[in-house]
């Protein structure tokens, strides 16, 4: 009995999982990025969910659509980023996906340039208009002189 019973639930686990393509997400990825590296803001904001959660580097809490969109057009004010991400793992399940990777990253304004490097993580989400990014987080590795 109680092997029919864990066989049955095993069974109805098994038949809710949904595929892990990751097609969508990397396709909402290279169009983040790109838009991000043209620094063209409805692209990069429209990525977005209007809740989403952005956290920096310098560890401040941007919340909304419209907070990440007013941080990015000050930053790009007086900046230029290009950024390049090596994606090491992503997952998908549901409505929810997340990615985690690495980045470097060219800075460049008034005549200096900075380069970064770290980790980053997106959680992505699906929306009834579709998948966005509901979170994301950046750190900063040392680099070695």
């Amino acid at each position: 009995m109680r092997a029919a019973l864990a066989l049955a639930l095993l069974t109805a686990c098994a038949g809710t999982k949904i595929p892990t393509s990751t097609d969508e997400i990397d396709a909402l990825r290279r169009s983040w990025l790109t838009a991000f590296n043209g620094k063209q803001l409805d692209g990069v904001v429209n990525a977005y969910a209007i809740d989403a959660v952005f956290l920096p580097i310098t560890g401040n809490r941007v919340v909304s659509r419209l907070a990440i969109k007013n941080l990015y057009a000050q930053i790009w004010e007086k900046f230029t980023p290009h950024l390049e991400l090596t994606s090491k793992y992503a997952e998908r399940s549901a409505q929810l996906a997340y990615e985690t990777g690495e980045y470097t990253e060219t800075i460049t304004g008034d005549g200096a340039r900075l380069d970064v490097v770290g980790s980053y993580v997106f959680v992505y989400r699906h929306d009834k208009d579709g998948w966005h990014i509901a979170s994301q987080a950046w750190t900063e590795r040392a680099q070695a002189n």
